[in-house]
């Protein structure tokens, strides 16, 4: 790649592994989406409406 030097990318094994999956916090924007209700309104079935509502 041009302008990338040796030792200067990142690679994605170095990354942290996040603490929610992420396509749960994917599928509660949907709901939410869909169902026109509030963060605080999640059901417990999805992550905690603070960690959605990043």
């Amino acid at each position: 790649m041009a302008g990338n030097r040796a030792g200067s990318s990142v690679r994605v094994q170095d990354w942290p592994k996040p603490f929610v999956d992420l396509r749960e916090v994917l599928n509660a924007i949907r709901y939410l989406v869909r169902g026109g209700v509030g963060w605080r309104m999640l059901p417990k079935d999805f992550p905690p409406w603070q960690t959605v509502c990043w």
